[in-house]
């Protein structure tokens, strides 16, 4: 956390996990889950650069484009929006009460 806020990433007062970073062409936001994390933003440049700056700090793998996050399916459909499903998590208890 200290790493984030150094880079210039606030937290949410909402939610400790989630921290924002005011930039020109909208927020890059963090979520992080112990040592699981995915960042967003309007601005692929700005994900790559924040992407570099942990690379910089921290050992990490980049797994690209967010398929599931803590059993949440994430599907990003056109055009720049984000859809979440518990589909998945569904199916799961679904199965373990048959």
């Amino acid at each position: 956390m200290h790493r984030l806020h150094k880079m210039g990433f606030t937290t949410s007062k909402s939610y400790s996990s989630l921290f924002i970073q005011k930039v020109l062409k909208g927020p890059v936001r963090i979520l992080l889950y112990i040592d699981d994390l995915a960042i967003t933003s309007p601005d692929l440049a700005e994900i790559d650069q924040v992407k570099s700056q942990l690379l910089d700090a921290f050992e990490m793998k980049d797994l690209r484009d967010v398929h599931y996050f803590l059993e949440v399916e994430v599907t990003p459909p056109p055009p720049n929006n984000i859809l979440i499903f518990q589909r998945h998590c569904v199916m799961k208890c679904c199965t373990n009460l048959a």
